[in-house]
């Protein structure tokens, strides 16, 4: 039972008696003088569609490959995805106005009403309604060096750009699209402009040493419009966050290896999002604070 109001209704909470083409359309039905109904939650049934299409889509990625010195590599890619016939729910606000307020007319086979029209059902079930464009950059660079005496180094960097990232779904209108861009806001989950993981390998004989740094780029979060509703009291600022974490290990010998990490050095907690699924946070970050992990392998 979403929140919605039947905008066929002579009442305050319906559009018959303020907007010409909801008029026109309800007359057209039927229902000539408005349906009188004041509910502010209407029935819809949800979920799956067995008439639903396949995603369709198209990918380019450009990459250059750079060996500036002859232990250092760098790998850069460009990409695109635009994905089609995206599966999604049809919003119960979306069907009843593209239904009766556009002189289009989509989705009216989607509501049901009785003998004195009161609406029985909306039928908001999955479908194939939009599409999705996204594009950035992934940014590999790897470097070894020969420490001699001291053993051997590897330097490691994992970056990742996300220039673009675009909803494109039916508008209640009809006519129009809408265009949700989720870069750096919450809206569509942690789509962060900017991450990246450091890792650093030091090895000598059967010892090893293993630190890794992953970063998380800050964004923003509001309570509704993807932060285009110009409320500023209405937008946090999520900051970044870096997660830090060490490992130890030693080669046994015979196929045997023990080690010891610890996750999330400075003991960091997950920053705070209202609208996180898990408790006011989200589960792209660490949850567990810092932690420690003792191991034994062995290959037989």
């Amino acid at each position: 039972f979403p929140t919605a109001t039947d905008p066929c209704s002579n009442f305050e909470v319906g559009s018959y008696n303020s907007d010409p083409t909801v008029k026109a359309n309800c007359d057209a039905d039927g229902y000539v003088g408005g349906v009188e109904d004041d509910r502010f939650q209407l029935r819809a049934r949800v979920g799956g569609n067995p008439d639903l299409g396949p995603e369709t889509a198209d990918s380019n990625v450009i990459g250059i490959v750079l060996n500036p010195m002859t232990d250092l590599s760098i790998t850069v890619d460009a990409w695109t995805y635009e994905i089609e016939n995206t599966i999604g729910s049809i919003g119960v606000g979306t069907i009843l106005g593209q239904c009766y307020g556009s002189t289009n007319r989509n989705y009216c086979d989607k509501i049901q009403r009785d003998a004195n029209g009161l609406i029985q059902n909306i039928f908001a079930a999955t479908a194939n309604i939009g599409e999705v464009e996204t594009a950035g950059y992934d940014i590999q660079a790897n470097y070894d060096m020969d420490l001699a005496s001291w053993g051997s180094l590897s330097l490691g960097l994992d970056y990742t750009i996300i220039d673009k990232y675009e909803i494109r779904s039916p508008s209640s209108d009809g006519i129009s699209t809408n265009v949700t861009d989720c870069v750096g806001v919450y809206d569509c989950g942690t789509l962060i402009e900017n991450r990246w993981i450091l890792d650093a390998r030091w090895n000598k004989g059967d010892f090893r040493v293993r630190a890794r740094l992953n970063y998380y780029g800050n964004f923003d979060e509001c309570e509704e419009d993807f932060c285009n509703g110009g409320d500023e009291f209405a937008k946090r600022e999520i900051d970044s966050r870096a997660y830090v974490s060490l490992g130890l290990g030693y080669d046994l010998g015979q196929g045997t290896n023990v080690g010891f990490n610890v996750s999330n050095l400075t003991d960091e907690d997950p920053p705070r999002i209202y609208n996180g699924f898990y408790s006011g946070a989200d589960a792209s970050y660490d949850f567990m604070g810092r932690y420690y992990t003792l191991s034994v392998n062995h290959n037989f």
